[in-house]
């Protein structure tokens, strides 16, 4: 028996890149029912760098669209605790263009002929936001951690230097625990 579908009924079709773990290539037949296909470019730097000003700051990146400039209020940040690291603004920028580096780099996304990283991998190394956002929550955590222990101590204030350690340890231990 036929049922008639509704004048206004739509589906909509998402999945990650093929590359991804655990995912094949759709099938050119497969492909072809579908009418319309966009496919999101992976993120910039700059694209990065807002993400983490928002992560840390709670500002949300300006954006225009046919000529007119929109942009949400700030709001509550995630990670507040990370404004009291000395240049905390150069520090997300350069781990903005770290993390683009490594995707670039591992062929992430839709972008894998330009890989050198892992290239011989049967799965691509994936770098994404998710990665990203982990970095932040570690670096967040220690950084509170040593917040805790230099107020017992009689400290105020955490040095560059301790910042940069810690961030290296995370870089450590979120990036390169995937790299084998």
């Amino acid at each position: 028996c036929d049922v008639e579908v509704h004048k206004d009924f739509r589906i909509f079709g998402t999945m990650n890149p093929a590359e991804y773990t655990g995912r094949n290539a759709l099938s050119p037949a497969f492909r072809d029912r579908w009418s319309m296909w966009c496919f999101v470019q992976l993120p910039s730097e700059s694209d990065l760098h807002a993400m983490l000003r928002n992560l840390v700051f709670g500002e949300h990146p300006a954006f225009e669209h046919r000529g007119a400039i929109y942009q949400a209020p700030s709001s509550t940040p995630v990670y507040p605790t990370l404004q009291s690291v000395p240049n905390i603004n150069s520090v997300l920028q350069r781990l903005a263009t770290f993390h683009h580096t490594l995707s670039v780099f591992s062929g992430s996304g839709q972008n894998s002929k330009g890989a050198t990283i892992g290239r011989t991998r049967r799965e691509r190394y994936q770098f994404t936001r998710r990665g990203l956002h982990a970095v932040m929550k570690l670096f967040n955590a220690q950084i509170e951690d040593l917040e805790a222990d230099s107020l017992e101590e009689g400290e105020l204030s955490i040095t560059e230097s301790q910042s940069k350690s810690i961030l290296v340890e995370v870089i450590d231990a979120i990036y390169l625990s995937k790299v084998q």
